[in-house]
C-alpha cells in the first residue's frame, strides 16, 4: 500500500466550461477537488482512524472555499478511500498541504494570511508540507 497518494483516482483535469465562482458545468466542483488535493497530502494507514475528524471549516480555512461535508464525501469517494464522513483511513497527524496544491483549482486560493500549521491550530496539524511538485 502507498504511504501516500501520489496519483489521484479520478483526473484532475478541468472541463473547459467554468463559472467565474469556480465551480466546474459537467465535471467535478473546484470544492470537491480542493479536497482532493487537502487529501492528497495525507498519509494512507491500514483500517480507519477515529481520533481525529476531518473538519470542513479546516478545508476552507485552506482552501478558501466553503467545503461541505458533502464535497468531503464525495472527494473520499472518488479517491477511493476506506470509511465514511468525518472518519477515513488516513492518519490523524493531519498535514497542513502546501500551497501550490490549490494552484490549478478555479476559485481557490492560499490566503497570504493563512497561518503556519502551528498558528493554524496545533491541536490539528501535526506538520506542514514543505514542499510540493504537481505530478510527484
Amino acid at each position: 500500500m502507498n504511504k501516500y497518494h501520489t496519483t489521484p483516482a479520478w483526473a484532475w483535469e478541468y472541463d473547459e466550461l467554468t463559472k467565474p465562482e469556480g465551480i466546474v458545468l459537467g465535471g467535478i466542483p473546484a470544492s470537491v477537488k480542493a479536497v482532493g488535493a487537502w487529501l492528497q497530502a495525507q498519509r494512507v494507514i491500514e483500517g480507519i482512524q477515529t481520533k481525529k475528524r476531518i473538519d470542513s471549516i479546516m478545508l476552507s480555512l485552506w482552501a478558501s472555499l466553503y467545503i461541505t461535508t458533502t464535497d468531503i464525501e464525495e472527494a473520499a469517494r472518488l479517491m477511493e478511500l476506506e470509511g465514511q464522513f468525518p472518519f477515513y483511513n488516513i492518519s490523524s497527524d493531519f498535514m497542513l498541504p502546501h500551497r501550490d496544491r490549490l494552484v490549478n483549482i478555479p476559485g481557490a486560493r492560499y490566503s497570504i494570511s493563512c497561518p503556519s500549521a502551528e498558528e493554524f491550530s496545533p491541536n490539528y496539524y501535526k506538520s506542514m508540507e514543505l514542499y510540493y511538485e504537481e505530478g510527484s
